[in-house]
């Protein structure tokens, strides 16, 4: 379900744009820092290197999060080359990306319990859940996901040119198999939020059930 079908709701669905722009944009941007940290300018001469959400948003990737709930910020183009050691510095660029996402989240949560109840909370909540989910997403290790850069560091069959090039066919697959029938990969990416959301104490006794149902529920306590 695509965040069209919550347009009738303009307070959640512009709280959740504001959420996925935020987790995104940190998101390229770590990456992008990353790789000019250890050599590669590639991306800063790209005009990757800033918190801008405009320079990271892929057309079709953000027409699949308004169809479809779930999408892709434009890849941040590297060379491996530029780093003293390719293989380790693609990893490091590519964990970069989830790494920043959890900190943020971390940073966010820290004083989550302590903002009054009002629509700055409800916008906390959607900033910490979106980042951790951003995080959770981009671990899979299916290219091109930052997970099969940083664990074919660890797992060299990960680097299999067939398996890279068929990662996007793969996630494709997933991204409709979960959009069109019953069984759905990101519900248990979402249940695996939820677990995080509960270890960093952001609503620690949440279920994946209040999940499926918090957006009225959050509406009603934290709006009106």
């Amino acid at each position: 379900m695509g965040l069209l079908s919550i347009i009738e709701n303009p307070i959640l669905f512009i709280t959740i744009i504001i959420s996925l722009l935020v987790a995104l944009s940190i998101h390229e941007f770590a990456h992008s820092w990353t790789a000019n940290f250890l050599g590669d300018d590639t991306s800063k001469r790209m005009g990757r290197l800033t918190l801008n959400p405009a320079k990271h948003l892929d057309v079709y990737g953000s027409l699949s999060i308004l169809l479809l709930g779930i999408g892709w910020g434009k890849p941040v183009q590297i060379n491996p080359n530029n780093f003293n050691n390719p293989r380790m510095g693609n990893a490091l660029t590519a964990i970069a990306g989830p790494v920043s996402n959890l900190l943020l989240a971390l940073l966010l949560s820290s004083f989550y319990n302590f903002v009054p109840d009002g629509y700055f909370k409800f916008l906390l909540f959607y900033m910490i859940l979106y980042n951790i989910f951003l995080l959770v997403f981009n671990l899979i290790p299916i290219s091109p996901l930052d997970g099969q850069k940083f664990f074919a560091l660890f797992f060299p069959i990960l680097d299999n040119n067939k398996y890279v090039e068929s990662g996007p066919i793969i996630l494709i697959m997933l991204i409709v198999i979960s959009s069109f029938t019953t069984f759905s990969v990101f519900s248990y990416l979402y249940s695996i939020t939820i677990l995080f959301l509960q270890f960093i104490h952001v609503f620690p006794t949440i279920s994946f059930e209040f999940y499926r149902t918090m957006d009225l529920t959050m509406l009603n306590k934290f709006i009106w």
